[in-house]
């Protein structure tokens, strides 16, 4: 068994077989292609045969990695058995392990935590997700997980979602975490007074 490969097209062939571009080449013109076109109609000539690309050996472009999307949560306690995580960045399902890891190390230590939304650039539906989880892991272990609302210039779809969830009233979103704080401090915000 021999295997030709054809010079013009590339196509294997294997022992007397003719490949199809040659034969293609040696068969006569049907009769039809030999009449001339009718009256007022250009003929068709055909194109030039096109030939397929030349492979390379380069290796083929690189993708371009997507931008890193990232999240800041910084903890300060302002009142006893009172933490407040203030989020920055991209609050996002990829991104939230930060803030989950953070905020369930406080647990059993902190009565009421205050998740600060309002630094965040962007609140996607998968963030919202991890803040009902950590709501309900807190619930379960006895510690008060506080929401505030996120900026309006917040981008993504978790915004709306948060809104919605508190007009539902499955969850509860503070104004800002002052409020929070005021409310469990008995008194006026401290830090609302210096601004």
């Amino acid at each position: 068994m021999s295997v030709h490969i054809c010079d013009r097209c590339g196509d294997v062939t294997v022992d007397a077989e003719r490949c199809h571009c040659m034969i293609a080449a040696a068969a006569p013109a049907p009769a039809a292609a030999l009449r001339r076109p009718p009256a007022g109609v250009a003929p068709v000539r055909p194109g030039p045969r096109l030939q397929p690309a030349p492979h390379s050996d380069a290796a083929p472009p690189r993708p371009v990695p997507a931008r890193r999307r990232t999240l800041a949560v910084r903890l300060h306690t302002p009142l006893p058995r009172v933490t407040v995580a203030q989020i920055s960045g991209t609050l996002e399902e990829s991104t939230a392990a930060v803030l989950s890891e953070k905020v369930t190390a406080l647990f059993g230590r902190a009565v009421h935590i205050v998740v600060d939304l309002t630094g965040t650039a962007t609140l996607t539906h998968g963030g919202v997700r991890v803040l009902l989880g950590l709501h309900r892991e807190a619930t379960g272990r006895g510690t008060q997980l506080h929401l505030t609302r996120p900026s309006a210039s917040a981008g993504g779809t978790g915004r709306k979602l948060l809104d919605r969830l508190a007009t539902d009233r499955l969850i509860r979103l503070a104004p800002s975490a002052d409020a929070v704080l005021s409310a469990l401090s008995g008194g006026p915000s401290r830090t609302s007074a210096t601004s």
